[in-house]
């Protein structure tokens, strides 16, 4: 048992995973570039950069799976963790290195956390107005009723 935890570690703490990682987040990263321009910004950023699993259609005919975004960056942190931090020796001249992971990994998990705990949107004041709700920038919702005074209002999200 002790052996196979050993191997699991050394394959995620690898230079080789690493590498392998960047690759595919520069394919999904171009792959969800080109999808943006047919599709549009938030389409694109839901299909490849906010999944774990996507299946991308090469040449528009074959399927081809891939990790999403989201599988991407989370191996890469697990990787940062386990090489750049607890693999390394620890000693003077290694410092910098140490700080240079640990700062991609507090970068890392900084996101993560903008991304599943904050409401981004925006709110427009002219001079003299007050308001105690915002926009969302990608939260939309259909609301039928018959004017704002009435409290019949039909409320879909989308």
């Amino acid at each position: 048992m002790r052996r196979v935890c050993g191997r699991v570690f050394s394959f995620l703490a690898s230079n080789g995973l690493a590498c392998s990682l960047f690759l595919l987040l520069l394919l999904v990263t171009l792959l969800g570039t080109l999808h943006q321009v047919d599709h549009g910004l938030y389409a694109a950023q839901r299909r490849y950069f906010a999944s774990f699993f996507l299946i991308h259609r090469a040449f528009g005919r074959v399927p081809v799976p891939l990790p999403g975004g989201y599988l991407l960056i989370v191996l890469l942190f697990v990787n940062v963790v386990c090489g750049g931090i607890l693999r390394i020796r620890k000693d003077w001249a290694r410092a910098g290195i140490v700080v240079c992971h640990g700062g991609v990994c507090a970068l890392l998990a900084g996101a993560f956390l903008a991304r599943a705990f904050s409401t981004s949107g925006r709110l427009t004041l002219y001079e003299g107005e007050a308001a105690n709700a915002f926009e969302s920038a990608n939260k939309w919702e259909v609301v039928v009723g018959r004017s704002e005074a009435t409290s019949s209002v039909l409320t879909f999200p989308v």
